[in-house]
C-alpha cells in the first residue's frame, strides 16, 4: 500500500508520517525540502498528480489556519482541496481523507453537534472546511471514495503558542497558569494520538464509502477544568488564578461521536491520560 500525506510537516501530519513510515510507503508532501519520504510541492494539479502516481490513498491535512477578516484569507484551502480530489482523480486514487473541523458547526442550542444536522460555520475558516467537504462529495461523483473527518480542538505538543501549550508550558514549570474569562463555555478536545490512530484505522480497513464521521473526544470542558486537570497531571495544584470579571468570548462547541464508535473506532485516551502522555513524553525528551 502507498499512502500520501498533504501538509505533512504540520501537528497532525508529522505524527502520522512518524506511524507509517515503517509499515508501508509513505509520501509526506510539503512545501519545503526534498528527503526520504519528504516531496516538494507548490500544490498545483499538475506537481500532485505526479506525487499522487501509484498511491491508494491520499490523506489530505494541509490547510491554513487561523481567524483572518475575510474570506480571501482562507480561499486557498478550497483551491488546494480541489487541486488534491483533480490530481487524486487524474492519479486512480481509491480513496481521499479529509480532515474537516468542529468549525463547520456552530448552532450552540443543538449540542452535542451531529453529522446530518444542518451545518451554519460562523468563521472563515469554518467556511473553507465546509466547502472542502462539497467538494469531496462532489468529486466522488468522478469515481473517486472519501471519508471526512470533522475534527475537535487537538491536544498535543505544539509550538503555535495556544491556550493548551501555554498552561503546560506552565505547569511543567511549577508556575501560575491565569485563566482569564468566566470559563462557562465547554469544548471538545481531542489528543493528537487519537487522531492519528483514527486516520491510520481509515486507511487500513475497507468502511461504508464516503462518510462524514466526528472526530472528538465524547466529553467537553471549560479553560478553566482544562487548566486544573493540566495542574494536577503536572503536579502543580493550586498554581492558578482566575480572572472572571471578563467575558472570555467562547460559546459551546461539542459533538456527538457516537457514528464513529458505531463504525468500529474506539478512543484510547481521555483528557487525563492525554497529559499524562504528554507529560511523559515532555520529560524523555
Amino acid at each position: 500500500m502507498r499512502v500520501a500525506v498533504t501538509g505533512a510537516t504540520g501537528l497532525i501530519g508529522s505524527e502520522l508520517i512518524k506511524e507509517l513510515r515503517n509499515r508501508i510507503e509513505v509520501r509526506g508532501l510539503t512545501r519545503g525540502e526534498d528527503t526520504d519520504i519528504l516531496y516538494h510541492t507548490d500544490y498545483s494539479m499538475e506537481s500532485l498528480a505526479s506525487i499522487f502516481e501509484s498511491v491508494d490513498v491520499v490523506v489530505h491535512l494541509a490547510a491554513i489556519r487561523g481567524q483572518g477578516t475575510d474570506y480571501r484569507h482562507f480561499i486557498e484551502n478550497a483551491i488546494l482541496t480541489e487541486n488534491v480530489l483533480k490530481a487524486s482523480i487524474r492519479a486512480n486514487v481509491d480513496k481521499v481523507i479529509y480532515m474537516s473541523s468542529i468549525a463547520v458547526y456552530s448552532d450552540v442550542n443543538r449540542v452535542p453537534w451531529v453529522e446530518d444536522q444542518l451545518v451554519n460555520p460562523q468563521t472563515f475558516y469554518g467556511l473553507s472546511k465546509i466547502t472542502g467537504e462539497y467538494l469531496c462529495e462532489l468529486y466522488s461523483r468522478k469515481g473517486m471514495d472519501y471519508t471526512i473527518f470533522r475534527c475537535g480542538i487537538v491536544l498535543g505538543i505544539t509550538n503555535n503558542n495556544r491556550m493548551t501549550d501555554i498552561f503546560i508550558q506552565r505547569a511543567a514549570e511549577q508556575k501560575t497558569i491565569t485563566v482569564k474569562g468566566k470559563s462557562r463555555a465547554k469544548r471538545d478536545f481531542i489528543y493528537l494520538k487519537d487522531v492519528v490512530r483514527a486516520l491510520v484505522w481509515e486507511i487500513f480497513f475497507d468502511h461504508n464509502k464516503n462518510q462524514v464521521y466526528n472526530l472528538g473526544s465524547n466529553s467537553a470542558y471549560t479553560n478553566l477544568e482544562v487548566a486544573k486537570e493540566i495542574n494536577h497531571v503536572f503536579e502543580n495544584d493550586g498554581n492558578l488564578v482566575y480572572l472572571d470579571n471578563c467575558s472570555e468570548g467562547l460559546v459551546d462547541s461539542r459533538m456527538d461521536s457516537s457514528k464513529l464508535k458505531r463504525a468500529g473506532f474506539k478512543l484510547k485516551y481521555d483528557l487525563s491520560s492525554a497529559l499524562a502522555d504528554i507529560r511523559r513524553e515532555r520529560e524523555n525528551k
